[in-house]
């Protein structure tokens, strides 16, 4: 618990997330007692069941902490050194993170078609190339009529939130100073937007409003957050 405060949430649940982890592969590690051979043993049973990226993801967020321990001097010896990262899961092919201008034009028209909200949003993302949570950390006072411009300053976290009452709590930071951006969108972007902008406060998120509104009852999605490539 001491990354508490110290890491974005994000980061701090993975660290969580692993600490579960160990718990479930080797309940009797202790850190005083621990060796090389465990952290071995321990990287070698994470990978029976993930693939070497991830394994290797874990071995980081294992390796952090006990660095840490060895320069407060709780233990003597680094545990970590020459650890080797081992998977016996086969790579998955690598899904591909962009699209053809063909595959563009065509999400273009399946979302044109849609009548829904999620068309919209969905095609403001993909014209404006925004991260979901920046899109969702989107207000009216963030958006430019005039200039047809938006300002992206926040994120939401749209992982721990109730949708029928965003506060202003729930709003995040961007990823990196180098986020925070004032960019152009094209007037269907603008056009996107402006169809969801009746009824929400100058500080409320605009997508969010929209989700959590009576009007999305009749649409399909059910209660889901899409996501990763559209959840696949």
């Amino acid at each position: 618990t001491y990354k508490y405060g110290d890491v974005r949430d994000v980061t701090y649940q993975r660290y969580i997330l692993t600490g579960k982890q160990i718990k479930k592969l080797a309940p009797d590690l202790m850190l005083d007692k621990i060796t090389r051979a465990d952290i071995q043993k321990l990287i070698n049973a994470y990978g029976q069941t993930h693939e070497k990226v991830t394994v290797r993801n874990f071995y980081r967020l294992l390796e952090a902490p006990i660095r840490d321990a060895v320069y407060e001097g709780w233990i003597s010896r680094d545990p970590c050194y020459k650890i080797r990262i081992t998977s016996q899961v086969k790579k998955k092919k690598k899904l591909k993170k962009w699209l053809e201008m063909d595959e563009v034009h065509k999400l273009e028209q399946v979302f044109n078609a849609d009548q829904s909200g999620y068309g919209d949003f969905f095609d403001f993302t993909l014209r404006t190339g925004l991260r979901f949570a920046e899109v969702l950390g989107l207000t009216p006072a963030d958006v430019d009529m005039n200039n047809m411009s938006i300002y992206v300053n926040k994120t939401l976290n749209y992982k721990k939130i109730d949708y029928s009452q965003v506060k202003p709590g729930d709003f995040m930071p961007t990823k990196n100073k180098y986020s925070v951006r004032q960019i152009l969108i094209d007037f269907k972007a603008l056009t996107d937007l402006q169809r969801h902008l009746d009824g929400v406060k100058e500080d409320e998120s605009i997508w969010a409003h929209w989700y959590a509104s009576d009007s999305r009852t009749n649409t399909r999605g059910g209660n889901h957050i899409y996501n990763s490539v559209f959840n696949k």
